[in-house]
């Protein structure tokens, strides 16, 4: 067997695998995150009817509410006004969650990213795969080139005299 040929073979092979998997992994990141931002839908602090309550039974603001409203401020406040405060805030973020790109994506975007992505994703393995093996074996050759004449003059005669 031709040792180019078998080359060949062993480098399309290996571009073909990096591809399935680059796809593959692309394919399940677009998913992921598509899931990550449907469950954040879920979560207590996107949910207007949960009002969190410390130890005095008062209203407890969320890190955003605060940097928003001073202290002496929410202090002064009703019971009453304190959790209209926090439902808005929790309304504006679930709002604005509602809005974002993730979530709002259908089916049929979902599976046209999907596609798009894997496409992608296997091209870049493939071709990938090839530039570094087609550089490596390049730089191989290059080294393997330097250390063989590196030990010969330019007239065939050997560096250390003997030859």
């Amino acid at each position: 067997m031709n040792i180019r040929r078998g080359f060949r073979r062993i480098t399309l092979l290996l571009a073909i695998v990096s591809a399935i998997f680059c796809a593959v992994c692309t394919v399940v990141l677009i998913l992921d995150e598509h899931e990550r931002e449907k469950s954040k839908l879920d979560l207590p602090e996107f949910d207007v009817r949960l009002i969190p309550v410390g130890d005095d039974n008062k209203p407890i603001p969320s890190i955003e509410t605060m940097a928003l409203i001073k202290k002496d401020v929410w202090d002064k406040m009703s019971e009453d006004e304190q959790i209209a405060t926090i439902k808005a805030d929790k309304e504006h973020k679930r709002k604005k969650l509602e809005e974002s790109f993730w979530v709002n994506l259908s089916v049929r975007g979902i599976v046209f990213l999907c596609i798009l992505a894997g496409l992608a994703g296997a091209g870049v393995g493939y071709f990938g795969t090839w530039l570094v093996i087609w550089f490596g074996g390049l730089a191989v050759y290059k080294l393997i080139k330097w250390i063989v004449l590196g030990f010969y003059d330019s007239k065939g005669k050997d560096v250390r005299g003997k030859g």
